[in-house]
This record gives C-alpha cells, sequence and structure tokens, in this order.
C-alpha cells in the first residue's frame, strides 16, 4: 500500500496574498527574478545585509516566489516544531524542487512525513550505518593510494570531487551498480544543480531540463532495480535497505515511495 493512501487529510493551507505581506519590510529586487541572482552569489552574505538593513523578520523574493524570513532560535523553533501546524513544506518547497523530487521527504508535511520517515529509518540503523562507514573507509583508502602512485602534481579539487561522488554511488547503490554508474551519478549531479539554477522551468538547454532528464533516468533505473535487489536479498547499501524497508503495516515502501 502506497503511503498516499494513508497520508493525512489534505491540506487546507492557502499562501497570503502577495499585497498582505506589505507591512513586512524587505526589499524584492527585481521584477521577475528578484532577489535571485544575490542569494544564489553570495547566501550568507545576502541574509547578513537583509537583516542588518531590514531586522531578523524580513521580505524577499527568489525563484519567483514572495519569501518571507525569519532569523532567531525563536523563529527557527515556531517554524521547524511548527506545533500547530501552520507551515507547509509541500507548498513551499513544491514549487523550487517539484519537478526534481516530487513527493520527496522534505516536501511532504505532518502525519504523512512522519511515517515516511519513520519507514526510512530502517535503512540509518547501527547495522546498516556501520557497513556504509565500512565501505567509505574502503573506498578512500584505495583513492588515496591510487593518488600516491601517480607522478607529479594533481588537482585537488577535481580529485576530492569525483571521489565524493564515487563514494555515494558506493553507498547508495552498492559496488556492483557495473558501468551504469558514470551515467546515474551525472544523472544526480544533474538534478542537484537544476534544484539552484535561475530558470525554474525546463526549458531546452536549461540546467532544470538537464534535472529533468536526470530525474527521469535514475527513476527508470530505479524501477527496474527495485525487483531485482527485493529478489535477491542481503545487500548492505543503502537503496538495497529501502527496497526491504515497511511501513508500520508491514506493507514494502512502494516504488513511487523509495
Amino acid at each position: 500500500m502506497s503511503m498516499q493512501s494513508v497520508a493525512s487529510p489534505a491540506i487546507t493551507l492557502t499562501p497570503p496574498k502577495r499585497n498582505s505581506l506589505t507591512h513586512i519590510p524587505g526589499d524584492e529586487g527585481w521584477p521577475i527574478i528578484g532577489k535571485t541572482l544575490d542569494v544564489l552569489a553570495d547566501p550568507k552574505g545576502q541574509v547578513e545585509r537583509m537583516s542588518a538593513k531590514y531586522g531578523l523578520v524580513y521580505r524577499s523574493h527568489i525563484f519567483g516566489e514572495t519569501s518571507l524570513v525569519l532569523l532567531g532560535p525563536e523563529a527557527n523553533e515556531l517554524v521547524l516544531f511548527d506545533q500547530a501546524k501552520l507551515f507547509s513544506s509541500t507548498h513551499g518547497w513544491g514549487q523550487v524542487l517539484g519537478l526534481l523530487f516530487p513527493r520527496g521527504l522534505m516536501l511532504l508535511d505532518f502525519e504523512e512525513h512522519r511515517l515516511h520517515r519513520r519507514a526510512l529509518s530502517v535503512a540509518f540503523k547501527s547495522g546498516p550505518m556501520k557497513s556504509y562507514l565500512a565501505a567509505l573507509d574502503t573506498g578512500i583508502a584505495a583513492q588515496v593510494k591510487k593518488w600516491k602512485a601517480q607522478p607529479g602534481p594533481m588537482l585537488f579539487y577535481p580529485a576530492m570531487k569525483q571521489l565524493t561522488l564515487d563514494l555515494a554511488a558506493t553507498s547508495f547503490l552498492g559496488a556492483e551498480i557495473g558501468p551504469e554508474v558514470d551515467e546515474i551519478t551525472r544523472a544526480f549531479v544533474d538534478m542537484v544543480a537544476a534544484s539552484i539554477s535561475v530558470i525554474r522551468k525546463p526549458l531546452p538547454g536549461t540546467k532544470m531540463a538537464r534535472g529533468v532528464r536526470g530525474r527521469e533516468r535514475i527513476v527508470a533505473y530505479f524501477s527496474e532495480q527495485i525487483p531485482i535487489r527485493r529478489n535477491k536479498g542481503g545487500g548492505e547499501d543503502l537503496f538495497s535497505q529501502l527496497c526491504h524497508a515497511t511501513h508500520e503495516n508491514g506493507a514494502l515502501l512502494s516504488t513511487q515511495d523509495i
């Protein structure tokens, strides 16, 4: 049974009208793009400049949407604990990440988020985590040995980036992924790059278009691999753990959930 059938009731929260937020101090920047370029160029600096000018609660405009920024421990507690269920992650993140990570854990609300998180927790228990760590240690040691054997200087950042991607692929998909590893890794990279791209529509030639294609490739690969991993059993990588994870009623996660 899919989590969609045990989800909490449909969210009735609606975003406020833009003109109802004008009493909050801030600067929405240029038409259409707002402050998006400033945030992408210097996220921390932009927050510091805006908060110094407008205070700990201010209004801005990024990724085509009017946004409110709340800073400080009390504000973080109000939004992140959200005991009164006032803030929707689905509506908030959906505009930004919906094309790339539809119904991702971060995009789910309230009880549905809790049920998904509990089902996924099996992949992050002590046993699997020790297995991931062992794979990381082995992979790092092997690559450092190769670096030492190479003559002459090397470019550190590209080497570290490639190592990180290789380790992530091994930890998530397992050491037996095969020749598809480069293609799958590229698809992941394209999705992440698209998540912070300025253009939010998958127009030809844009990062968002590459990200959407990357997601399609990954969905196709996972859909093909899920029954294989379930029949095979015994995998210690994160993906294999998720293939065998169950809901509270004992049902396996659906292909869409994974």
